[in-house]
């Protein structure tokens, strides 16, 4: 009866262990967490002035994920002047002044939701005039916190 007891045990626990071995998926996975930390740039390109790049693609809206309180870095390299904008987000986010050529800034994201926001140019005086064609990008991002 002792060995029945212990072998009903053993078959127990390593059920147990094997399902919870099925239920968490494997890291690196297509299940991979959101990263807690990203960087966009703003580019110079000759049709539509700007356009954000995360160093795969190029765009003027650019959506992406963060873990929660995750940050986001955004620098610029275009000879505008760019000023962030929060359109809206669960929580009023510290964005800043203009970020000037080869200046950026880190925004933390405390809180889970949608945060939308926009970059408007600021014109600085003493700036240089870059030929551009057709009408200039207006930069949006979508940034999903959770």
């Amino acid at each position: 009866m002792r060995k029945l007891v212990i072998a009903l045990t053993g078959f127990l626990v390593g059920g147990v262990l094997a399902g919870a071995a099925f239920a968490v998926p494997p890291s690196g996975g297509s299940s991979a967490a959101a990263p807690a930390h990203r960087t966009l740039t703003i580019q110079h390109v000759y049709r539509g002035c700007h356009t954000w790049s995360n160093g795969k693609t190029r765009s003027p809206l650019m959506r992406l994920t963060l873990a929660p309180g995750g940050r986001l870095t955004i620098r610029n390299a275009d000879f505008d002047a760019h000023q962030l904008v929060e359109l809206s987000g669960p929580a009023k986010l510290r964005l800043g002044g203009p970020m000037m050529m080869s200046h950026g800034r880190t925004v933390a994201f405390t809180r889970n939701g949608a945060y939308r926001l926009r970059t408007r140019t600021v014109d600085m005086p003493g700036m240089m005039e870059v030929e551009t064609k057709g009408p200039d990008n207006i930069l949006r991002l979508v940034v999903t916190v959770g």
